[in-house]
């Protein structure tokens, strides 16, 4: 037994044991299968090597794996962040033409509705928002014959010379296109009369004419014949078609040309309508015009496609003679500009602006964009600073006229923001029912239904001429100044100033107008006071638009608006409940302001005309300054950190010379102080007696008494009056006690009294107690 299991173990060690772990199998299925092709007297095969070319082209390969020159900033963060940098403007035209137009303002810049890169620019002697002169005699005869009014169309091609030139009698106060045909342009003159002209087919005329005498001019060998030729430029001339007769025009400048929607029309009543018949294709050509005369007055422009192809003379005859106005709104006050629900249009570009040059041209389509709640009423601004609400459905028809005319009574007004004329009003393209007014040096932003007050408004330190809102984002728009600054405003950002501010020139700017169709990059016209018309390129962050940024735009305004609400209704209850109290401090202000009126009459004159010279001089000494800076490219916030240490220094010398001056003139008073501190007050060491005497003394000859007389009446009424009886401890404690008082008063010395009073206690106890025995 014992040596079968001893044989047992000596097999189980000796026989090799069995894997049991995964990679004990794996080695020793490699061994067997390395045994298998193992033949017996073969060397092992030696390993492919690539050649010279290959293993050059692998470590190429290899090397080029890892880019050297890529930019790897983008792919720091998966979330890119804004690179938030100061937006500046880029001039990239200026057009002027000094030999028609030098020394007369740009009063009105109208873009061509089809084909971009292309404006009409009017000139005239002053501007709506500029100050006449009345010191200089100025002779209009002379300066008419002498200056021709003209009208100019410019196109990017060409900054040098304008691409036609429209002939007016007068100069053309304010100017536009029709918003869906390019050949018909309006203009207002300062006498309130309308012109128009026909620009069909000019333009490519033009264009036509001028490359076929470059072609000729080219093709010349002789260079004397080339000397000898010159241009002729009365294809260049565009002559009107139509003017409007003195007795049906507005007797004043005219100040705003707007338009109707294809398919609105005005009665001979006055009255808005709209053609809503979906079988009817009629289409009308009607707008209206304001004029510094208070009068509104509608036109309808009859002009068919085959008038285009008429002579000019005929068109001439046709409409000077019957061109007149529909119907004619008396308002009384001289209208600045005016609101309304105008036709509104849609331009596409026939191709891709974006890959080409800003000098290329690009037709455009138009189309109308349908106005579900059009509303019959007018907003106004006035030269006297007003803006009015006047509702159409209500008119009171003037009898005494040949003309259709009417006057509305009763009109609703907004509140008062401006402290000067009203200068321009101007609709948000995006969010029709807000819009801007700028007035003086104030500028306020509006909603349509909220009239009790602006949903806010900014005070500008130099007066205010145009504004606009941006085409291309909802919540931009642009101001202009008499100081020749242009501000970019984005009330989403930021609603206590502008975001760009650009000086162009240091004197005044008078009109801004920006392109509205299709361009590689926004641009932006502005026209200055030396007939210099600008083209700017707007920046990227004042151009794009951002995602929802219109619905962001209108919970700005609802959110201003509900505000404004609940302040009114909060003050509204506020005054109904402090009636009284508002009432008196009323009649206390009303008396105040009336005795300072009374002091002011008793005051010197105060000579004006000194005040007004200086104040004269203050802002000539500003303006020149601007100038300067602008000249020298100085910016003008660099120039004020400059001088602040300055500034600093002269604030402190004169607070310092102040502060000396304040304390020479208290001197006085210190040394009455410290003579008093250091001096004390003298005092009598006279005693008690000497006292009450000198008392008695003052009082006898203050106060003229018979004390004998007194006495006998004392003692009497003493007799009469029956006192209770008292012991002699009740007068002895009695006496102590006015003794005491006596003292304190005569400032006698008491502080022995508590020693003398300790030794006479045993006393003042054996009195007492032998007055209560019985006797």
């Amino acid at each position: 037994m014992g040596s079968g299991n001893h044989q047992f173990l000596d097999d189980l060690f000796s026989q090799p044991t069995a894997p049991t772990g995964k990679k004990e199998l794996m080695e020793a299925e490699a061994k067997e299968e390395a045994a298998r092709s193992k033949i017996k007297g073969a060397l092992p095969p030696e390993p492919i090597k690539p050649s010279i070319h290959a293993k050059e082209l692998l470590e190429t390969l290899e090397f080029n794996e890892v880019d050297m020159y890529r930019n790897d900033y983008p792919y720091v963060a998966k979330k890119q962040l804004p690179k938030y940098k100061t937006p500046h403007l880029r001039e990239a035209f200026c057009f002027i033409n000094l030999a028609q137009t030098i020394g007369r303002y740009v009063s009105s810049i109208a873009w061509n509705p089809k084909y971009s890169s292309m404006f009409l620019a009017s000139y005239t002697s002053n501007a709506l928002c500029t100050e006449i002169d009345h010191s200089e005699k100025i002779d209009k005869v002379k300066r008419m014959v002498l200056q021709p009014s003209i009208v100019l169309l410019w196109s990017f091609d060409d900054i040098f010379q304008p691409l036609m030139q429209l002939n007016t009698p007068l100069e053309v106060s304010c100017l536009s296109f029709c918003p869906y045909d390019e050949d018909i342009v309006v203009g207002g003159l300062v006498n309130g009369q309308l012109i128009l002209w026909n620009m069909s087919n000019r333009i490519a005329d033009v264009e036509k004419e001028v490359t076929a005498r470059l072609n000729v001019d080219v093709k010349k060998k002789s260079l004397r014949t080339f000397l000898d030729w010159e241009e002729n430029n009365q294809f260049r001339t565009v002559w009107p078609i139509g003017l409007t007769s003195l007795n049906v025009s507005h007797t004043g400048p005219i100040t705003a040309i707007k338009w109707f929607g294809r398919k609105h029309y005005v009665e001979s009543t006055g009255t808005i309508k709209e053609n809503v018949d979906p079988n009817d294709d009629k289409e009308y050509r009607n707008f209206l015009t304001t004029s510094l005369d208070g009068c509104i007055s509608f036109w309808d422009l009859d002009f068919t496609s085959d008038d285009k192809k008429k002579e000019p003379s005929v068109l001439r005859e046709k409409y000077s003679a019957n061109c007149g106005p529909v119907y004619t709104l008396v308002f009384g006050r001289p209208i600045t500009n005016i609101l309304f629900d105008e036709g509104i249009f849609k331009y596409t570009p026939d191709g891709n602006p974006k890959n080409r040059k800003l000098t290329t041209r690009f037709p455009h389509n138009v189309e109308q964009i349908h106005q579900e709640d059009y509303k019959n009423r007018l907003i106004v601004s006035t030269l006297t600073g007003d803006l009015s609400l006047l509702s159409m459905d209500i008119i009171d028809p003037i009898t005494d006229s040949k003309m259709p005319r009417g006057k509305i009574e009763n009109h609703e007004s907004f509140a008062n923001a401006h402290d000067g004329p009203i200068y321009k009003i101007a609709k948000n393209p995006f969010v029709h029912y807000i819009f801007m007014t700028i007035g003086r040096q104030v500028l306020a932003l509006w909603h349509e239904e909220h009239i009790q007050a602006p949903i806010f408004w900014r005070y500008s330190v130099a007066q205010l001429t145009d504004c606009q809102w941006s085409k291309d984002k909802p919540s931009v728009f642009f101001v202009t100044t008499v100081e020749g600054n242009f501000e970019a405003w984005d009330i989403l950002s930021r609603t206590d100033g502008p975001c760009l501010v650009e000086s162009l020139g240091g004197r005044i700017l008078t009109s801004v107008s920006q392109h509205m169709l299709s361009l590689p990059k926004s641009v932006v016209a502005i026209g200055d006071f030396n007939s210099n018309v600008r083209i700017l390129l707007i920046p990227d962050t004042l151009s794009i638009m951002k995602e929802n940024e219109t619905e962001m735009l209108k919970d700005f305004i609802e959110d201003k608006v509900r505000r404004k609400d609940s302040l009114s209704i909060w003050q509204d209850n506020y005054y109904q409940a402090n009636a009284d109290v508002r009432e008196a401090k009323r009649r206390n202000f009303e008396e105040t302001k009336q005795e300072e009126k009374l002091k002011e009459k008793s005051k010197v004159h105060y000579d004006f005309a000194e005040k007004l010279s200086r104040k004269w001089d203050e802002m000539n000494m500003k303006r020149m300054m601007s100038a300067v800076l602008a000249k020298k490219f100085i910016d003008p916030e660099l120039l004020a950190q400059w001088l602040q240490p300055d500034k600093d220094r002269i604030a402190y010398n004169e607070q310092k010379r102040k502060a000396i001056a304040e304390s020479f003139s208290k001197i006085n008073e210190d040394a009455e102080e410290l003579r008093s501190r250091l001096i004390p007050i003298e005092t009598s060491d006279d005693d008690r007696v000497a006292i009450v005497r000198r008392n008695m003394e003052v009082l006898e000859s203050n106060v003229d008494v018979d004390y004998d007389k007194l006495k006998q009446t004392a003692s009497v009424n003493v007799d009469e009056v029956s006192f209770a009886d008292m012991d002699y401890l009740t007068i002895l404690n009695r006496g102590h006690e006015r003794r005491e008082i006596i003292s304190d008063v005569m400032n006698s010395n008491n502080k022995h009294r508590p020693c003398f009073r300790k030794p006479k206690c045993a006393e003042t106890d054996m009195v007492a107690h032998c007055s209560q025995m019985p006797e």
